[in-house]
């Protein structure tokens, strides 16, 4: 592969494939709004918890009756049923047998409902409702599971009345595997944008060996956004931290204190500067800095939700996330000694400016553009992480020798520097029709190259007997190697 100085190419699958989009082709181009009429039952019944006995597993795959089978005789029977209410049934998960181990994917779109069940899911049938969409049609919200590693994990679909599958919900962030009833479903609108979004309670079990099993109650929100369905893990552990979550109707209340707290009153801008303020460190959680995962934070799913996407917003948003990280290493290493508190500094400054300058001179190869101020956002964002996660201790053990990384940065650098004092010998890139090519830019080459040189031989230096710097350092071999286009 080409060497380049590029960014990282999730980030750029970040900038242009941002918009999950369904498999459907609808091209009607309208989105789906669930009518008032369809939200589902409250009943009191609760089924019989299935017992993981084998015997009775498998009595039941002995049986013919086909779920799908089942699922087409209540449409044709009644194909304008729906279940009103507040979905308060409970259902229940069965404990495995041990050879009911089954596989499934995520995405599942493009596939039947029949061929789900062939691949061992299971429909449970009083928690699956049929509702009305104007971007589907009449579909089926199908809740179910598979068995895999012994485990049942829950899934969720959206169905049209030709049983193909149109949405699959997303999982958890992280997927908790503990999951054992699903106490409540309803349909409502919980951003203020028109569209009803699905609230999903369930029952989880929790507890280990050496410790009696605890059930917790948690609640999932999956809001509309166009034409899927998408969770923002940190709003679900506002909801579940506030403890208003064992009933629809308290979940609805907290989400309706949380979006007064991010929104302005009758305005949804893209670019409110205070909505962004108000929203960072609802997002900034000891969650999001214990996991140490940007994906948590969905920046982008978040401002979709609450917002309007855009470039300033993105990066704007973006840049307070990173902020967030930088004040928690300040203060963690607040506490530490001075000399780590050194380093640690003295890393985050180099890094930094290293990603900086090869942002730089990436952006003046590429011609430029507005796409270059949400990437280098990410690309700071992933800084702040890093150095956040190294101060945690949060390193890999089996991540390699830090030298083979330095190595890596230095053959890396070389091959960079190289191509850099080409451009500067020639006094501009082959493509020269890329961007306006002047002396004020080559002299912007010129200084980038005698910096980028220093301050990565400065990090050499400073991470070469550090073996836990190792993740600072491939942050750099990942923009030193990955392609921009």
């Amino acid at each position: 592969m080409k060497l380049k100085a590029g960014i990282h190419i999730l980030i750029l699958t970040m900038v242009f494939f941002l918009t999950a989009c369904s498999a459907n082709d609808n091209k009607s181009g309208a989105e789906p709004t669930i009518k008032e009429d369809t939200i589902i039952s409250d009943s009191d019944t609760q089924t019989k918890r299935i017992e993981n006995e084998l015997e009775e597993q498998n009595e039941l795959e002995d049986q013919p009756t086909n779920h799908e089978e089942a699922v087409d005789r209540e449409r044709k029977e009644d194909p304008k049923k729906e279940t009103k209410g507040e979905g308060k049934v409970v259902a229940s998960i069965p404990e495995p047998a041990e050879d009911l181990d089954s596989a499934s994917d995520q995405q599942e779109e493009d596939r039947t409902l029949e061929q789900l069940l062939d691949d061992g899911f299971t429909v449970i049938e009083e928690q699956s409702f049929w509702m009305d969409t104007d971007y589907w049609g009449h579909v089926r919200f199908v809740a179910g599971y598979y068995i895999k590693n012994k485990v049942p994990h829950l899934n969720f679909y959206i169905v049209n009345s030709n049983q193909l599958v149109m949405n699959t919900l997303p999982e958890s962030f992280p997927n908790n595997p503990n999951l054992r009833h699903i106490n409540a479903v309803s349909f409502r609108d919980l951003n203020d944008d028109g569209e009803k979004d699905i609230i999903i309670i369930g029952e989880y079990v929790g507890g280990d060996t050496t410790k009696p099993a605890i059930s917790v109650t948690r609640a999932s929100v999956y809001f509309f956004t166009g034409q899927s369905y998408i969770q923002l893990p940190w709003y679900n552990d506002l909801i579940n931290r506030s403890g208003k979550n064992d009933t629809v109707n308290l979940v609805v209340k907290e989400g309706e204190r949380i979006l007064k707290l991010i929104l302005t009153p009758k305005t949804r801008s893209a670019d409110n500067e205070t909505e962004f303020d108000r929203m960072a460190p609802l997002m900034c959680s000891k969650e999001l800095f214990d996991l140490g995962d940007t994906g948590y934070a969905s920046i982008y799913d978040s401002l979709n939700v609450f917002s309007s996407p855009s470039t300033y917003s993105e990066s704007y948003l973006t840049s307070l996330i990173g902020n967030c990280f930088e004040q928690d290493t300040k203060l963690l290493i607040s506490t530490k000694p001075v000399a780590f508190a050194k380093k640690v500094n003295r890393y985050e400054q180099l890094v930094v400016d290293i990603v900086n300058d090869i942002n730089h001179y990436n952006y003046i190869e590429t011609g430029g553009g507005t796409m270059w101020t949400i990437i280098n956002a990410y690309s700071i964002l992933d800084v702040h992480t890093s150095v956040n996660k190294y101060v945690r201790g949060k390193t890999l053990s089996d991540q390699g020798n830090i030298r083979t990384s330095i190595n890596s940065l230095s053959s890396g650098w070389n091959q960079l520097q190289s191509e850099m004092n080409i451009v500067i010998k020639e006094g501009g890139f082959e493509e020269s029709d890329l961007m306006e090519w002047t002396g004020a830019t080559l002299d912007d080459i010129v200084e980038l190259e005698h910096r980028l040189d220093a301050n990565i031989q400065n990090l050499i230096e400073l991470a070469a007997t550090d073996k836990k710097a190792k993740d600072v350092v491939d942050l750099i071999n990942n923009h030193l190697y990955s392609e921009t286009y």
